[in-house]
């Protein structure tokens, strides 16, 4: 998500760039569209792939808002958030 979209106020307002991204095992791909028929970006489980993208920073409790905006609790839901190891090389190294 780019930095505009990610920080309106009913996102996540105070969305941090922390770095760009890579994770390992998954690979990119436009399983749906959205209300406004643009392609959702998804990232699958696939071994031998990775998919790069940008880290934010996002505090604690904006993450109900992103969820509701994104449609996380939409029924059925939209997605799930998982939790996954994210490697940053610019912070890592």
């Amino acid at each position: 998500m780019d930095r505009e979209r990610i920080r309106e106020p009913k996102r996540c307002p105070n969305a941090e760039f922390l770095c760009t991204g890579r994770l390992a095992g998954h690979k990119l791909a436009f399983t749906r569209r959205s209300i406004h028929g643009h392609g959702v970006a998804d990232a699958l489980i696939e071994r031998r792939q990775v998919v790069w993208g940008v880290v934010w920073r996002i505090k604690h409790n904006e993450l109900e808002q992103l969820d509701t905006q994104e449609g996380a609790k939409a029924k059925p839901p939209k997605y799930i958030r998982h939790q996954v190891s994210v490697y940053c090389p610019a912070k890592d190294e």
